[in-house]
Parts: C-alpha cells; sequence; structure tokens
C-alpha cells in the first residue's frame, strides 16, 4: 500500500484550504483564529496491535492514560493550552465491565491531571479495539506551525528521547533489567510538555512533539519548512540511565534515541538570538532544553566526530512491516 504520508498529500490535494484564518492538513493540530484567539483541533487514535499490545501494557489504566496524552500533545507542540476532549471508543464484544472500568480509570487521570474536559464522545462495537481522541485547545497569539524553521536556526529538544522506545522493547524481549522502570514508565505513561510549549510560543520559529522518532520528525519540520539540517551527535542528550544497563543492551541506544517514537518531548528551532531566554525558560521550568543542531538549506547529517554524514529516519510510519 501507499505509505501514510503520501495519502496525506493526496488528501491535502484533493481539499485545499484557502481561507486566510484556517490552517488544515500538514500541522500538529488544525487551526481556526476567531477574532483574536486561536482555536486548536487535533484527532488521534490508539488501535490495538498497531499502537499498543495489551499484553505488554500491565492493564487498561495505562492505554486509557496515553490516548489522552497523545492527543493533547500536538497541542502543546503548537504553544497551545489543551481544553476539552471528545472521545470516540470502539470496543470488542468480549472487552469486559472491569476492562472498561480501568480503561475509563486512566482517561479519567490524564484528564484531571491536564485540567481538561470531557465533552462526550461515541461508543460502538468492532473487531478490533480503538481509542480515538479529539482534543481541542486554544492559544492567545499565533500557534508555532512545523513551517517556521529558517536557516541559521538552531535545533532543540526537550528531555530525552529513547526512554520510550527502549521500553517498549525491553517489554517485547522480556528483558529483565534493575533500571527497567524508567524506560517502561516513560512508554506507559509519557509526559506532554504542555507549559513548555507555551513558554517556547515567544521564541521558537517551528515546533513538533517527538511521536515518530527525533530524525523522522525533525525531517517533518525540514520538508513542511524548505530547509535542512545538521545534528550534533555528542550534543544529544542521554540519559544518565543508559549507562547502567548492560553493555550489549547499550549498543542500540542510538537507534532508539534517534528514531524511536513515543517520548512526547518537543523539537523546535529558534533564533541564535533567543539562547539566553530558553536557557532560562529552561532553569525557570525546572525542564532539559538542549541545543543539539542547526538549521542550513538542504539534506540532513549527523555530525559524529569530525565526520558529516548523510541520514534516513528509521521512524515509525503506517503501511510499511513495522510492528509495536
Amino acid at each position: 500500500m501507499v505509505s501514510e504520508f503520501k495519502l496525506i498529500e493526496k488528501i491535502k490535494r484533493q481539499f485545499p484550504l484557502e481561507q486566510k484564518n484556517i490552517i488544515g492538513i500538514g500541522d500538529d493540530c488544525a487551526v481556526v483564529k476567531v477574532g483574536k484567539k486561536y482555536l486548536l483541533y487535533s484527532i488521534d487514535s490508539m488501535v490495538q496491535d498497531v499502537h499498543f499490545d495489551i499484553n505488554l501494557n500491565s492493564n487498561w489504566d495505562d492505554v486509557g492514560y496515553k490516548a489522552i496524552v497523545r492527543a493533547i500533545s500536538d497541542i502543546a507542540a503548537m504553544g497551545g493550552t489543551p481544553e476539552y476532549v471528545l472521545i470516540a471508543l470502539a470496543l470488542r464484544k468480549d472487552f469486559t465491565e472491569k476492562m472498561f472500568k480501568n480503561l475509563l480509570k486512566g482517561i479519567g487521570l490524564a484528564v484531571r491531571k491536564y485540567g481538561i474536559k470531557l465533552l462526550g464522545g461515541d461508543i460502538t462495537s468492532s473487531g478490533v479495539i480503538s481509542i480515538t481522541v479529539s482534543a481541542i485547545g486554544s492559544c492567545e497569539s499565533k500557534p508555532v506551525l512545523r513551517s517556521g524553521a529558517k536557516r541559521g536556526d538552531d535545533i532543540y529538544i526537550t528531555g530525552f528521547t529513547g526512554l520510550s522506545s527502549m521500553g517498549l522493547y525491553i517489554l517485547k524481549e522480556g528483558i529483565r533489567l534493575r533500571e527497567s522502570k524508567i524506560f517502561i514508565d516513560s512508554y506507559k505513561r509519557p509526559t506532554p510538555k504542555i507549559e513548555v510549549g507555551i513558554n517556547l510560543i515567544k521564541y521558537a520559529n517551528s515546533m513538533i512533539d517527538i511521536s515518530d522518532g527525533l530524525v523522522g520528525d525533525l525531517k517533518h519540520i525540514l520538508e513542511e519548512s524548505k530547509v535542512g539540517a545538521i545534528i550534533e551527535k555528542h550534543l544529544i542528550p542521554v540519559h544518565d540511565i543508559f549507562f547502567k544497563i548492560s553493555p550489549n543492551i547499550r549498543e542500540i541506544m542510538y537507534e532508539h534515541i534517534l528514531n524511536g517514537g513515543d517520548d512526547y518531548e518537543l523539537l523546535f528551532t529558534a533564533p541564535p538570538k533567543f539562547r539566553e531566554e530558553i536557557y532560562n525558560l529552561s532553569m525557570k521550568l525546572n525542564t532539559k532544553i538542549t541545543r543539539i543542531g542547526v538549521i542550513i538549506n538542504k539534506g540532513l547529517y549527523i555530525r559524529e566526530n569530525s565526520n558529516l554524514l548523510a541520514i534516513k529516519s528509521k521512524s515509525y510510519e503506517h503501511f510499511k512491516l513495522n510492528s509495536i
């Protein structure tokens, strides 16, 4: 089948939007300007055996919680505040009342934690379980798009990447590690960077949340902005926990750090003149924000020691032979 991203391009061409105050397909959220306010709309689906395997998740609480986080992270990626969600549930006939109770428990935990109102939704029977969340948010000033990166911009990420991907790898392989908890928790209960995104709206030229992987999501920014990038490998933050695991697993850590998804950290670009402000924001919010590269005219490269190597994304894409 044709790739996920080619399908999206076909939809964009067939349903063009020419209205001045609407931003449609191609970003983390659709945007509609109403008066002086920008309304943000996102929709995200979690499908069993595509986005989650209940045999790897401890219970349905984690699935419900993550379904909310995935959707509202898109709003955080544009500098907005998530406010409301609607949820469509497609459930198998053997989905028990206890499973449903646990799913709602996770959903409830997430909406309360992030101050969101559940407005409604839909429930239907299906042969495949899926949870689709539509999130609505807003921002007072123009949201940060993927398409604003400019030559000479610094490239930043918040937090660390690779933790969630390593957590999934550990669960799938049945690996027992003393250090497993931080990886598995990152996979099951990710944290959307809402407050960071709201504050970055003053500095960032472009932004995206890391759901498909650091390299893969950087490519989305580069494609929408029609620019290139150089990543400095020695600047990419590596969580200390990676150095405490066994050497044979540590060998693949950069595969997870560069290409692993489901981190929901923010990847953004900003002019060099804002370096001090971004550093101060990092201190103020007690959030790690690391400059890892620079925007160039074209191409995507990683510099390792003195070598500049062209890189390709190995991040998740639907309709390719990927698995959970």
